[in-house]
């Protein structure tokens, strides 16, 4: 009984320790700063502004320089493609133009260190010195390439001028006969023909012919190759013919000479020829005569300048 009597007593005494000793603990405990919001954060200084550099002196504006337009070519500039080969006297060239043959002295720069049979491409232009046309290049670039020329009849005219003097020998079929001949050559007249009067012998057992031909030769377009250039032009003709011929037939081996009167005629007819010529002035050619004797003629001959 006496221990439920002071139970109450000890209630009371421990709920006024907990009262007592609360202060005591709170004081222990750390107190902790109130976090503020960031509004309530103080505001951080800033940093003063860098005082800015001396202000540098205004600069020009810039232009744009616009690029040189290429030059435009002078009136009469050309390009031309051929082969150099060698002029009248040391040092000096001849420009032979591709396809056409034209030829024409040159001059012009880093031509000394270039060789004889160089083909070359030129830019210049051509004049007049004199009589003489001259290319006057004023830029000069080789060409790793075979030269390469063309015939024409004004690069044959300027090769051996107005006129040359050839022979021909040869041999003519139905009669059989051996044919000598002198020929002449002029133009060119018209374009590329050319104007070749000749004369011809030609002689065999029984028959015995002179002709005197007028004929007109046109030189076609021909292409060579070569070092030195060599090339063979074609050419194609055709003129009218005047033949004497005499027939005497003087009887057969071993047996008794007949009189016979000597056989002589005349007559006109039209040649009818193609041939090859080199630049020296061999030549070589087939003529056929459909109204004239022989009919058909093979021929080998030379032109002089």
């Amino acid at each position: 009984m006496t221990t439920l009597r002071m139970l109450p007593t000890k209630f009371l005494l421990g709920f006024i320790l907990i009262i007592l000793c609360k202060p005591v603990l709170g004081a222990q405990q750390a107190p902790q700063a109130p976090q503020l919001s960031q509004a309530q954060q103080a505001p951080q200084p800033q940093q003063a502004p860098q005082p800015q550099q001396a202000s540098q002196a205004p600069q020009a504006p810039q232009v744009a320089v616009a690029s040189p337009a290429p030059q435009a070519p002078q009136a009469g500039t050309e390009t031309r493609t051929g082969c150099l080969t060698a002029g009248s006297s040391a040092g000096t060239f001849v420009f032979v133009q591709d396809m056409t043959g034209l030829q024409m002295s040159i001059t012009g720069p880093g031509l000394s260190t270039l060789k004889q049979d160089q083909k070359v491409t030129v830019t210049g232009a051509v004049a007049r010195r004199g009589t003489v046309d001259v290319f006057e290049a004023t830029k000069i670039d080789p060409i790793d390439a075979p030269c390469q020329v063309g015939f024409s009849a004004d690069a044959l005219k300027r090769s051996i001028g107005r006129a040359r003097f050839g022979g021909r020998a040869g041999l003519g079929l139905d009669p059989e006969l051996i044919v000598l001949g002198a020929q002449a050559e002029f133009g060119p007249v018209v374009g590329n023909i050319w104007v070749r009067p000749s004369a011809e012998f030609a002689f065999g057992e029984v028959t015995k012919i002179f002709n005197i031909n007028l004929d007109a030769v046109y030189y076609l377009p021909f292409i060579g190759y070569g070092a030195d250039q060599a090339r063979w032009a074609t050419y194609v003709g055709a003129g009218p013919t005047f033949t004497i011929e005499r027939r005497d037939f003087e009887g057969f081996p071993n047996e008794p000479v007949e009189d016979v009167d000597s056989d002589w005629s005349t007559d006109f007819g039209l040649n009818i020829f193609v041939g090859i010529t080199h630049k020296n002035g061999m030549f070589f050619e087939l003529k056929a005569a459909p109204y004239s004797t022989p009919n058909v003629r093979l021929y080998v001959g030379y032109s002089f300048k």
